[in-house]
């Protein structure tokens, strides 16, 4: 790999986190975790059109939103315009032979399945809480998703992306209390938990979990429309010592 790109892992567009997290690593699981309205979606959008433009091939299973309406999402920023605009743009379907979207597949076992059939680089799903597995509690089915999930990608070193709602006790909270929804084996089973949440209305983010170096927390200024976020470290001083 290190011969084939001159780095081990790969790079995404947040430079600022790839050198906290040591890039994106294969068969590592990276869970984006947010309330309602913190935009987790958006955010797994801008990671999906970057790793299709550095030709990934990327396997997006969404379980919330039908496949055109994301697909105009991705459209959006890997164009960077308003959706409004996506359908006067002249697309190169060619630029997007690597993207599949499903958002008719509802259990863990069938997103194995294609994924295994397809051999992607990279999956999302969106959302954990919304995946169907055999089991009765919501803690049964979600500790199943969570160790199914980390297992799929030791086994066939995808990189996966799966997001994830935090229980209704930690809205409006911070890494320091906020809590994966449905079992403490999300939070086990992940490599890297990226964390959106609300503070006084302003949008932050947080490195929840690293496995790879240190946590760290940045302001967030969102580009709604073009599903931009541009992550602005809160206290940038602060770093001057690792530098």
């Amino acid at each position: 790999m290190f011969k084939q790109r001159w780095m081990l892992w790969e790079k995404s567009l947040y430079p600022v986190l790839d050198n906290i997290t040591s890039w994106i690593i294969e068969w590592k699981v990276y869970s984006i975790a947010g309330f309602s309205n913190t935009w987790k979606s958006k955010l797994s959008y801008s990671y999906a059109q970057d790793f299709v433009k550095q030709g990934k091939k990327v396997l997006y299973f969404s379980l919330e939103v039908d496949k055109w309406f994301l697909l105009t999402d991705i459209l959006s920023a890997y164009y960077s315009i308003p959706k409004s605009e996506v359908f006067n743009k002249s697309i190169n379907p060619n630029n997007f032979r690597n993207l599949k979207i499903y958002d008719d597949v509802l259990d863990l076992e069938s997103i194995k399945q294609i994924s295994r059939k397809e051999n992607p680089d990279i999956i999302f799903i969106d959302f954990a809480q919304n995946v169907q597995c055999e089991w009765t509690s919501e803690y049964e089915k979600m500790t199943a998703y969570a160790l199914g999930i980390q297992q799929f990608a030791i086994e066939t070193w995808i990189t996966i992306f799966s997001l994830s709602q935090v229980s209704n006790t930690s809205r409006n909270s911070d890494d320091s209390s906020a809590t994966l929804k449905g079992s403490w084996a999300l939070f086990a089973s992940s490599d890297v938990i990226f964390l959106l949440y609300r503070e006084s209305g302003d949008l932050k983010f947080s490195i929840m979990k690293n496995k790879y170096w240190w946590l760290k927390k940045f302001d967030v200024d969102v580009d709604y429309a073009r599903c931009k976020f541009i992550l602005n470290e809160e206290f940038p001083e602060s770093r001057a010592a690792w530098v």
